[in-house]
């Protein structure tokens, strides 16, 4: 498998809340916006087993070892909020979205993939230079040439609205986001996010304090302990894809996993805004049914 997808959506903490629904000056006017991707809703079959795997994993001992501390940068994520992302979108132009929703629907329909089944599997770990960033979970193989076709027209359709560039990196990974885990030092106040400096932001700049590194390297310590369960025959640890830009361990386990099916018979169009809590809500705009097989 491929490493993180360059249309995953973005993490709700990661992003100003007033960027969820975007107000642009163009030529004097206002222009509302709303920030959209395309996914495969899980069926409540689905995201109840997805919630029983969470719950293993977070009373597990692999998790426990390695103190509150990394336990509180584990960030899961709801049930109801759980999918498949086949195509990030980000803000698009409320008079515009009819018109995106109506090639989305074109180029589902002529990709001639039929209602299929598909199957949860695999657990995985998503990281940049070894910390742990992601928690996710895979599918089978047999539906994975479905959803890359579906992916494939999501894509085409933006192509055709003129909202993607055909040269965009979008390397496409089939998952289930399980849990986001918080990099230390990522914001070092708890000044509302609009008054943050961009120097105060890991990554851009801003020195990294003795805390930090001792918090990325217990959570180095922890993906290392997960994945090394494999040795006991619990875990089958897949090393990264050569030319990968992010580090993957690719982990199946007995012990964590709750295995669901489900049909998928229609694409959504998804809008991601933010509640007043700072919790992501995905609210779906349009189903987008599959071809009927003939």
């Amino acid at each position: 498998m491929a490493g993180r997808d360059a249309h995953d959506e973005v993490v709700a903490s990661e992003i100003n809340p007033e960027q969820m629904e975007d107000k642009s000056n163009l030529g004097g006017g206002t222009v509302r916006t709303k920030r959209l991707f395309v996914a495969i809703e899980l069926s409540q079959e689905v995201q109840f087993a997805a919630r029983l795997t969470c719950e293993r994993i977070r009373r597990s001992a692999s998790i426990a070892v390695h103190g509150e501390e990394v336990a509180r940068l584990i960030r899961w994520v709801s049930p109801r909020n759980m999918h498949i992302t086949l195509k990030f979108i980000g803000n698009v132009e409320e008079d515009r979205i009819s018109f995106l929703e109506a090639r989305l629907r074109d180029y589902v329909a002529r990709s001639q993939v039929h209602p299929f089944e598909m199957n949860t599997a695999a657990l995985g770990l998503f990281a940049s230079s070894g910390i742990p960033r992601v928690l996710w979970q895979g599918v089978n193989g047999a539906s994975q040439g479905s959803l890359i076709e579906l992916a494939e027209a999501a894509r085409e359709a933006c192509i055709d609205c003129g909202i993607s560039r055909r040269a965009e990196n979008d390397r496409f990974n089939a998952h289930v986001t399980l849990a986001r885990i918080k990099q230390p030092g990522r914001w070092r106040h708890q000044r509302p996010r609009r008054d943050r400096p961009r120097m105060e932001r890991g990554g851009f700049g801003g020195p990294s304090s003795k805390k930090d590194d001792v918090l990325k390297q217990k959570l180095k310590n922890f993906a290392d302990d997960f994945a090394a369960l494999g040795s006991d025959e619990i875990f089958e640890v897949v090393d990264p894809e050569p030319k990968c830009n992010v580090d993957e361990a690719t982990i199946s386990t007995h012990q964590f996993l709750c295995p669901a099916s489900m049909t998928v018979a229609a694409v959504s169009l998804m809008w991601n805004q933010i509640d007043s809590g700072g919790n992501p809500v995905y609210t779906c705009l349009s189903k987008l049914p599959l071809a009927k097989a003939g």
